[in-house]
């Protein structure tokens, strides 16, 4: 049961049945209802008397004050992560099939479909929540790629939403094996979301890298892959032409230069051993330093290098390079994150609210970790000196491929 002016006449709907399903449109202004007179033939209503005319009581949620009323409709609007999905689902109405797209969050983030219906309730309703759902969500993209995760964005997502989307996250595989329609289409991705700055409210874009076989995280070993990858000679090549996508997508003549970037790298919990709780899968030095892989990507994209919650690179400047640490022999990489905590376990003996400090910490975001981790610098630090564990001296003398280097200089 819904309630509802009618765009034309002005009066107030009551909504008490309908013979169609198709009455979650939940873009559609009060003014287009389904609630309005034109309407009665799908839907079966009745109508009280114009406003002037009326005597029902002023409704209390529009009598709180704007600030109140605007939190409400914001925990109506959004996900517990801030991140929705498009869910492609049809149905058949009184004149027919058809087809509609539910907002839901992504899998992993739980919740339920997100309805908008109280948009149509009235007119002032309409005017103050239209933006909330955008505002404070972003678009996951995998969602609406067709094919699924490696397909252009559907036209009709283009034409419907493109005006209001304000923040979108694509999916990208960091391996850049694919072939060159995969890259094309890649290219053309990255046009339509610039054509969405120009067009639309888009403020935002974040590249999150995803494994291979499509989970949340790169292993470890997969991102030695990507390394090895990147100095293979045939398999280079195209490593190399999908950051020139990226490079020519972001440079400063385009507008997705304009907006905010970010590039997300995450490779899960770290994978301890059990008992020494050693980093068990460091990345061998035969895969290249991967300081020079984060870069590359960092100069082709611009923007914010994210890894592991830690900010690498920001407009192409390093701004934490400790993020890999080094060992001499044998000649390794760890994350920082992941020889910390190790260590933590020799400098911490008693439990710590009852858990073992390895426990402790993994119960940390990273973030929280690293703050925590600065109280013990000086234990720290011995402890690496004792293992050979040391800063990344410097980059490697390899260098990107031509013109990479100055993808956001000029």
């Amino acid at each position: 049961m819904r309630t509802g002016h009618c765009g034309r006449c002005g009066s107030v709907a009551l909504r008490i049945a309908s013979t169609t399903n198709d009455d979650d449109d939940d873009n559609q202004s009060p003014g287009a209802s389904s609630t309005s007179c034109e309407s009665s033939k799908k839907t079966k209503v009745f109508y009280t008397p114009r406003h002037e005319y009326s005597a029902m009581p002023p409704s209390f949620l529009l009598n709180l004050p704007l600030e109140l009323r605007t939190q409400i409709f914001s925990y109506l609007s959004t996900t517990p992560k801030n991140r929705i999905e498009l869910v492609k689902t049809s149905y058949r109405g009184a004149s027919g099939p058809g087809a509609r797209h539910k907002i839901l969050p992504p899998n992993e983030d739980g919740g339920e479909e997100i309805r908008l219906s109280f948009l149509r309730t009235c007119k002032q309703i309409y005017a103050e929540t239209k933006h909330l759902l955008w505002q404070h969500n972003t678009l996951h993209l995998e969602s609406i790629l067709n094919p699924a995760r490696e397909g252009i964005i559907e036209p009709i997502i283009v034409t419907g939403f493109k005006h209001h989307v304000q923040s979108v996250q694509l999916d990208i595989d960091l391996l850049f094996h694919k072939t060159v329609s995969g890259r094309l289409i890649f290219g053309h991705n990255l046009s339509i979301l610039a054509n969405w700055v120009t067009e639309g409210h888009l403020s935002s874009i974040t590249l999150a890298a995803r494994s291979m076989m499509g989970s949340n995280h790169l292993t470890h070993r997969q991102l030695e892959k990507i390394l090895s990858h990147r100095r293979h000679p045939i398999h280079g090549l195209t490593y190399y032409e999908y950051l020139k996508e990226l490079q020519l997508g972001t440079c400063v003549h385009t507008s997705l230069s304009t907006i905010k970037r970010r590039l997300v790298i995450d490779t899960g919990t770290p994978n301890l051993e059990a008992t020494t709780w050693c980093p068990r899968q460091p990345i061998r030095s035969r895969c290249g330093n991967p300081m020079d892989m984060l870069r590359e990507v960092a100069n082709a994209w611009g923007g914010r290098l994210e890894v592991n919650g830690l900010l690498a690179y920001e407009d192409g400047k390093p701004i934490d390079e400790d993020i890999f640490l080094e060992q001499a022999d044998p000649h390794q990489y760890y994350y920082k994150d992941d020889v910390h905590l190790w260590l933590m376990t020799e400098v911490v003996k008693e439990p710590i609210d009852g858990k073992h400090i390895g426990d402790f910490l993994l119960n940390m975001d990273r973030q929280s970790r690293a703050e925590y981790y600065r109280k013990f610098e000086p234990q720290l630090q011995a402890l690496k000196e004792t293992y050979g564990i040391r800063r990344i001296a410097n980059l490697s003398v390899e260098h990107p491929e031509p013109g990479m280097a100055s993808a956001h200089s000029h």
